[in-house]
C-alpha cells in the first residue's frame, strides 16, 4: 500500500487544532470522486453527499413497476432479497416491501409493519382516509408502531438501507420510501473475553455486533457527554465504524484527527479492525503497534474516562484504544483492582519478561559462538558439560528451537478444542526430550528456549507479544554476527526507533520522554488510588483532574461503645 507522507510526519497533538470547515483533505483529486465514502444514515456528522457508485440524482421512481425493475437488476434480483407486494387503505394503494432475509427479525416486519398498516386500511373500525397510505411520511408518522423509521427520497440509499439489515416501504407515486429499522440477525452472546483475561474484574467481552458493543459501553459510562458518532468506510463493504469519545474531556483535536484519517481511507472492504488500525497509525510500517486493540468494555471505558476514544468496527469483538503508547501495552484492568504493591510487582515481571525475550537466548548464542572468554569458568564447564556431543553450533541450536516453538504454537491454534494445549504440551516435551538424548541440543538450549516461550506471551497485549517474537529474530542474528556489540547497537537502534514513534502525535514513548512526574505515578509502578488524581497529561485532555481529595467522613467508634451505637441505624435508645 502507498505510504502516506501526512501519516508518517504527525503534527504533536497539543498543536493539532481542527480543520476549518469546507477544507479539502490532502490528497482529493480527480480520483476522489470514485473513491469517496458512502453515507450512513446513523452518521454523526449529518453528511448527504453521493456515495460511492451512487449519483447525486438519484431519485426513488415513483411508480412502483419502476421500482421493481430497478431492484431486479441490482441487489433485489438476488435470492435472498425478499421482494412482497400487498395493497392498503381504500383506495388499494400498492405497496412494496424488501428486506434481506436473514439480516431482519421477521417478526418485527409482521407486527409492526405490515400488520398495523392492513388494519389502518379498514380492518377493525380503524378506516383512514386514503391519503393517508399515498404519504410514507404519514404511514411513518401515524401508522407504524416500530421505534426508528427514516424516510429516504434517493434510491442508492434505500438500497443501501436494506442492504445493512433494515426494510425499505415503497408506496406507489409517493417517489420516496420508508427505511424501517428491522435488524435482528444472529449474532454471539456476550462471554468471557478469550485474549484479555482477569481475576478481578467483568467477565463480559465485546462481540461482533456493533449496538451490543455500544450497550456494553454505555452500561459502564452513563454519561450524557459521552459521544457516538458512525461512519461507513468501504467502497464494497460498508463497513460501519463507531468513534466514541467524552465530550468535554477528550482533546476534540484527537477526535477531528481521527475522523479526518477515516475518510480519508480509500479501501474496496473493512472486515477487521486492524484494517482500520493501519490507517490511524503515525508510521503504518513499524513492527510496534501504535493503537491499543481491547475486547474488553471495562478497559475500553477506564480509557475514555482518561481522555482517550474508542473506535468499534462492526463486524470485529476488538475494540482500538487512541492515542496508545508503549505503556498502555503493559497495563491491564486488574492494575486498578488490586493493591498497588502486587500492581507494581506484576508490572516489572512484565518488563523483565520482555527483557528475556529480546535478549536471553541471544546472549546464549554471543557468549557461546562469539565471546566464550567472557563465561565465569565454572558456568562454562556446566555448560561445555551439557553440550558435549552437540554437533551445532549454538546459532544453529536457537534457529532450530525457535521454529519448533513457532511450528508448536501454530498447531496449538488450528487444532480443535483441548486438543490444541495437550497437542503442544506433549509434543514440546517430547521433541525436547528427544532432541537432548540424541545429542542434537543442549540441556541448557531447552530450559532457555522454554523460559523465552513463557516469556513472549506475558506482555497482557497481543500486539505487543507478537511485535516481541519478530524482533526476537533479529537479537539472535545480531548476536551470532557481532555478539555483545551486536546487541548493543541492536538495542541503540531499537531505542532510537521507538523514540521516534508517535500515536496520533502523542510521543510513544510518554510519559518516560518527555518526562511527566504526573504519568510517573501510574507508569513501571503505580501509586496508591488515592494519588491518581490527574489524567495522563501528554494527550492534553480538557479536564485534567478525576479525582477529587477524600476525607473518610467519620472516625471509627470507641471500642467500648454499645452494639446499638455501633450499628448506627438509628436504634440507639436504652434497652
Amino acid at each position: 500500500m502507498p505510504r502516506e507522507g501526512r501519516f508518517l510526519r504527525p503534527e504533536s497533538l497539543k498543536a493539532i487544532t481542527p480543520r476549518p470547515a469546507g477544507k479539502p483533505l490532502p490528497g482529493d483529486g480527480e480520483s476522489r470522486k470514485s473513491w469517496s465514502q458512502p453515507p450512513d444514515a446513523g452518521s454523526g456528522d449529518g453528511s448527504g453527499g453521493s456515495s460511492g457508485g451512487g449519483q447525486p440524482d438519484d431519485p426513488i421512481p415513483k411508480s412502483l413497476d419502476e421500482v421493481k425493475k430497478r431492484l431486479k437488476a441490482g441487489a433485489g434480483g438476488n435470492a435472498d432479497v425478499i421482494i412482497r407486494e400487498f395493497e392498503a387503505g381504500p383506495e388499494k394503494v400498492h405497496m412494496l416491501l424488501v428486506y434481506v432475509d436473514g439480516l431482519v427479525n421477521k417478526s418485527l416486519i409482521d407486527q409492526h409493519i405490515i400488520a398495523p398498516i392492513i388494519r389502518a386500511g379498514g380492518y377493525g373500525g380503524h378506516a383512514v382516509t386514503s391519503s393517508d397510505f399515498s404519504s410514507p411520511v404519514d404511514l411513518g408518522k401515524r401508522v407504524l408502531t416500530i421505534g426508528q423509521v427514516k424516510v429516504e427520497d434517493r434510491f442508492h440509499r434505500a438500497e443501501m438501507a436494506y442492504c445493512t439489515g433494515s426494510t425499505v416501504l415503497f408506496v406507489d407515486g409517493a417517489g420516496q420510501g420508508l427505511s424501517i429499522d428491522t435488524r435482528g440477525w444472529e449474532k454471539r452472546a456476550v462471554t468471557h473475553p478469550e485474549t484479555e483475561r482477569s481475576t478481578r474484574g467483568s467477565r463480559e467481552g465485546f462481540v461482533e455486533t456493533l449496538s451490543t458493543n455500544l450497550a456494553l459501553v454505555r452500561r459502564h459510562v452513563k454519561d450524557p457527554a459521552l459521544r457516538v458518532e458512525t461512519t461507513s468506510v468501504g467502497q464494497r463493504t460498508h463497513t460501519t465504524v463507531a468513534i466514541i469519545w467524552i465530550d468535554g474531556l477528550t482533546n476534540p483535536a484527537l477526535v477531528d484527527t481521527v475522523r479526518q484519517r477515516l475518510k480519508a481511507i480509500k479501501v474496496d472492504g473493512v472486515i477487521e479492525s486492524f484494517e482500520i488500525e493501519y490507517y490511524l497509525k503515525d508510521d503504518p510500517w513499524t513492527l510496534f503497534p501504535l493503537i491499543r486493540g481491547t475486547e474488553r468494555p471495562d478497559f475500553s471505558a477506564r480509557e475514555l474516562l482518561d481522555g482517550r476514544l474508542l473506535l468499534l468496527v462492526e463486524g470485529s469483538a476488538f475494540g482500538l484504544i487512541a492515542p496508545a503508547t508503549i505503556r498502555d501495552f503493559y497495563r491491564t484492568t486488574d492494575d486498578y483492582v488490586h493493591n498497588y504493591m502486587t500492581v507494581t510487582l506484576t508490572r516489572i515481571v512484565r518488563l523483565v519478561a520482555s527483557f528475556l525475550v529480546l535478549f536471553l537466548a541471544a546472549g546464549y548464542v554471543a557468549l557461546i559462538d562469539v565471546h566464550p572468554e567472557l563465561i565465569p569458568t565454572d558456568l562454562a564447564i556446566s555448560i561445555a558439560g551439557s553440550r558435549e556431543g552437540v554437533p551445532f553450533p549454538g546459532i544453529v541450536e536457537v534457529i532450530l528451537m525457535l521454529l519448533v516453538f513457532e511450528i508448536l504454537h501454530e498447531a496449538t491454534l488450528r487444532l480443535p478444542g483441548m486438543m490444541g494445549p495437550t497437542i503442544g504440551t506433549v509434543g514440546g516435551l517430547v521433541i525436547g526430550q528427544a532432541a537432548v538424548q540424541a545429542k542434537i541440543i543442549s540441556d541448557v538450549m531447552v530450559i532457555i528456549i522454554a523460559l523465552q516461550a513463557v516469556a513472549v506471551f506475558t506482555p497482557p497485549s497481543i500486539e505487543m507479544s507478537l511485535a516481541w517474537r519478530v524482533l526476537l529474530w533479529g537479537s539472535v542474528f545480531t548476536a551470532a554476527l557481532l555478539g555483545i556489540y551486536g546487541l548493543v547497537l541492536y538495542s541503540v537502534l531499537l531505542i532510537a526507533h521507538v523514540s521516534g514513534l508517535t500515536s496520533l502525535g502523542v510521543p510513544y514513548t510518554a510519559p518516560n520522554a518527555p518526562p511527566s512526574s504526573t504519568g510517573q505515578k501510574d507508569n513501571f509502578i503505580r501509586a496508591a488510588l488515592y494519588h491518581l488524581k490527574r489524567r495522563p497529561g501528554y494527550i492534553h485532555p480538557q479536564d485534567r483532574v478525576k479525582r477529587g481529595r477524600y476525607d473518610q467522613p467519620a472516625a471509627q467508634p470507641p471500642k467500648g461503645a454499645a452494639p446499638e451505637a455501633r450499628r448506627g441505624d438509628g436504634g440507639g435508645g436504652a434497652p
